[in-house]
């Protein structure tokens, strides 16, 4: 399945910011395509005004330096499962270099997971996930607390995320 073009695509794509993209789609230019955001500048915009665009993406639109950045990952966490105390960390480096919009694409074993977040901290977590009530599932996810909600496993195997002790401070 194809996933769907974004805005974000869309600047990458013109080599412009998210929100120049937002204020020329709120001046008419179409965000569905780069070739029609193209069109539209070239027949709405004052050439002398706007940045070159740059050519389309060679290979169809694949990321190489994506798929190269999970190639290293992918190469790093075999290493991690044979000798966790040396490539742990060179893993951790190179989970966190990657963008998040990229870190659902990351596929690692469950036992490598779980030993970059920390046995414990997974033992934690887990805990509190039973002590939740119905109620407490229920309760809408606070909008500043969604991303962490999201993301936690890979925040913690980064290590930019860490657990207090729930009954200290």
């Amino acid at each position: 399945m194809r996933r769907k073009y974004l805005r974000a695509d869309l600047a990458r794509d013109l080599g412009l910011s998210p929100s120049s993209v937002t204020k020329l789609a709120h001046r008419g230019m179409p965000t569905g395509s780069r070739e029609a955001a193209v069109a539209w500048r070239k027949a709405n915009l004052d050439a002398s005004w706007t940045k070159a665009t740059p050519p389309p993406a060679v290979g169809g639109g694949v990321d190489f330096a994506k798929e190269l950045h999970l190639g290293l990952i992918r190469r790093f966490a075999l290493n991690a499962e044979r000798d966790f105390d040396r490539w742990a960390q060179p893993l951790r480096d190179a989970l966190l270099q990657l963008p998040v919009r990229h870190w659902s694409e990351v596929e690692l074993e469950e036992d490598l997971w779980a030993r970059l977040v920390d046995e414990r901290a997974m033992a934690m977590l887990q805990e509190g996930e039973n002590a939740l009530t119905q109620e407490d599932r229920a309760a809408p996810i606070p909008p500043e607390h969604e991303f962490i909600c999201d993301h936690w496993p890979y925040l913690l195997a980064c290590g930019l995320l860490s657990l207090r002790d729930p009954v200290g401070q």
